[in-house]
């Protein structure tokens, strides 16, 4: 049976969401690629929170406010995260 795993993935200070997404498709899941081999799971799939950039205060940063995330219901404060990566492994002991 196989095995999904769900992770968050949070920008670091000072990235936009642009600087974010490109830095994961680009780099971060073709190093992990490189170095996992076939351990690699079957399915990687990511989903990025959608961000506007916002005409507030810019002395709070690249932070959530800098960027709110478009949404149909909750709250920003919902939306912390920037991807949700939902990997597929064969099983327990691929993991």
């Amino acid at each position: 049976m196989s095995l999904r795993v769900l992770m968050l993935s949070y920008r670091k200070p000072g990235t936009t969401p642009e600087q974010f997404k490109a830095y994961y498709d680009e780099v971060h899941v073709p190093l992990m690629q490189y170095l996992t081999g076939p351990l690699f799971p079957l399915s990687h799939t990511r989903r990025y929170v959608q961000r506007t950039r916002s005409t507030g205060d810019a002395t709070t940063g690249d932070s959530v406010s800098q960027h709110p995330a478009s949404i149909l219901s909750g709250a920003q404060a919902d939306f912390v995260f920037d991807a949700i990566t939902e990997m597929v492994f064969e099983g327990q002991d691929a993991f």
